[in-house]
């Protein structure tokens, strides 16, 4: 039996369904279109060969991960919430091309594949997103403008709090369920 679903611990799962051999997984949205991950937890009386089935279902969505379980509320924060939190990003820098004179669908264009984009070049290259960040710094240049702003508005803060918060929901729900 495959289970997702965010704050079900294994434990829980095996108590629950006694005599079923489950692997837990959280996928994540942009499974939807092929571009996902997934996290696999392989419980207790899985087979090497239904551990996986489970695995090649998941990878027609996208790649998978195979974890430990102590990692999956961290996982359903990162992962299972993270596309939210980009999507909000998106959001916010088509705001901020509207504000600044964009048509929104140009805006809007422009921040989906500025993130996109992004996301490849750390994704191609292998180089870090801080080592990226600083290719595209110059000394007195827009860019380093708008980062300070991000910087007295604590972006990478907010955005760090909003995994961490989003773990601690998973780790409350499983432990209100397995009561």
């Amino acid at each position: 039996m495959v289970w997702f679903a965010a704050g079900i611990s294994l434990k829980c799962l095996q108590k629950k369904l006694p005599g079923f051999a489950v692997v837990r997984a959280m996928p994540n949205n942009p499974c939807l279109v092929g571009a996902g991950i997934t996290a696999l937890v392989k419980g207790r009386g899985v087979s090497r060969a239904q551990y996986q089935k489970a695995e090649a279902i998941f990878k027609t969505v996208g790649e998978v991960v195979a974890v430990p379980e102590k990692w999956m509320d961290a996982v359903t924060g990162l992962s299972g919430s993270g596309p939210a939190f980009v999507y909000a990003v998106i959001e916010a820098l088509t705001k901020g091309g509207i504000a600044s004179g964009l048509p929104e669908k140009v805006a809007a264009k422009l921040a989906l594949l500025t993130v996109f984009g992004a996301a490849e070049t750390v994704r191609k290259t292998g180089r870090s997103p801080r080592e990226l960040r600083e290719m595209v710094v110059s000394p007195g240049g827009t860019t380093i403008e708008g980062l300070l702003v991000m910087d007295k508005f604590k972006v990478a803060e907010a955005l760090a709090r909003a995994v961490a918060a989003a773990a601690e929901k998973s780790k409350i729900l499983s432990r209100r369920l397995e009561k």
